[in-house]
């Protein structure tokens, strides 16, 4: 047996005592806070009891906004004391202020925000209004502008006070969250890819020639195929996933059909597709119609190209599901393991 030593048991039994301790005082911590707890209870029951209940008043938020909001202006100066003159413009005016900074532009016309007041004949007033890009222009403009020259006529210039006209009308309709015009947005794209299926097949042409099919050493079935898997490999690295690629064979145009799940991986393949060169050819991409038919009438299997573009058709306006049809099967990386010849 080991031998006990003297400290170690009187420091065991320091801490069991301070342990101890420290379990009681919080027991009797949670006794007290209880009774506290349940003697305000008390008190408050019998003064309810006493006293007739009140009903609460609910807040109208409506009657809170339902006014003026008081606009912090820093950017836009009001001018006054400006030439009457007919031949007095804008150009001139804003000319004439933007010596002291860059003027904001409007983001829908993309012109200064410059305004000159006129009267119900058309005639000038004499005062106007710029608006500022950055705070320190328009304060510029009060120091250096207040008091000069403009063709013989001394203007003021000081800050806009902007003041509303009028009884405050609320808008009917409350102005929707960033979230909810995403999922609006959203929706809408959904909408439009569904009346509109073949948005997600785009069409590819001049990716081949009649004469380099025809030279190929293999034979032109080989040709298709090697071109297809080309094709496959490229929409992988460049685009994303897609469903089907579809070459029509012995089409003079060299056109290639490519058939994707979803409307924005089409409109990323024609961003990155169109214009680009393929065997010193430019490629040009673009959404299909809806109505050609690229296939050659002379082709073995034409009868079965037929078939499935109707196929295409219906399971466009239905909605493609899940994102298979009934004759065409997929691998994990979304090329299609039908025929060649077959279309999107």
């Amino acid at each position: 047996p080991i031998p006990c030593v003297p400290w170690q048991s009187q420091t065991s039994g320091q801490y069991q005592r301070r342990v101890h301790g420290r379990l009681s005082c919080r027991r009797q911590n949670k006794k007290r806070k209880q009774k506290e707890t349940e003697t305000a209870e008390e008190k408050k029951d019998v003064e309810t009891a006493g006293s007739p209940a009140k009903k609460k008043r609910r807040r109208n938020p409506r009657k809170k906004f339902a006014k003026w909001k008081e606009v912090n202006n820093t950017k836009t100066v009001y001018v006054q004391n400006l030439p009457t003159d007919p031949d007095f413009t804008l150009e001139e005016f804003a000319r004439f202020m933007s010596t002291c900074g860059v003027l904001q532009k409007d983001t829908k016309t993309d012109k200064e925000r410059v305004k000159l007041y006129r009267n119900k004949d058309g005639s000038l007033k004499g005062d106007g209004l710029v608006s500022y890009f950055y705070d320190e222009s328009a304060q510029m403009a009060l120091r250096l502008k207040d008091g000069s020259m403009i063709r013989e006529h001394k203007i003021s210039v000081q800050m806009a006070k902007f003041q509303k006209k009028g009884e405050y009308k609320p808008p009917k309709m409350a102005s929707l969250t960033k979230a909810e015009r995403r999922v609006e947005h959203e929706k809408f794209n959904a909408l439009r890819q569904q009346r509109c299926p073949f948005l997600r097949i785009v069409i590819l042409k001049g990716m081949f020639t009649l004469e380099e099919a025809g030279a190929h050493p293999e034979g032109t079935a080989k040709f298709y195929e090697t071109l297809k898997g080309e094709i496959s490999d490229e929409m992988k690295r460049s685009v994303g996933p897609f469903k089907k690629v579809t070459v029509f064979n012995e089409h003079p145009e060299g056109p290639v059909a490519v058939k994707f799940r979803r409307f924005e991986d089409s409109q990323k393949c024609i961003e990155v597709m169109n214009g680009r060169f393929f065997s010193g050819r430019k490629i040009v991409c673009d959404y299909w119609d809806g109505v050609t038919n690229y296939t050659i009438e002379e082709d073995s299997q034409s009868q079965n190209v037929d078939e499935e573009l109707d196929e295409i058709r219906r399971d466009g306006i239905k909605g493609d599901g899940d994102g298979s049809s009934k004759n065409e099967t997929t691998n994990g990386d979304g090329a299609s393991n039908g025929d060649d010849s077959n279309v999107k």
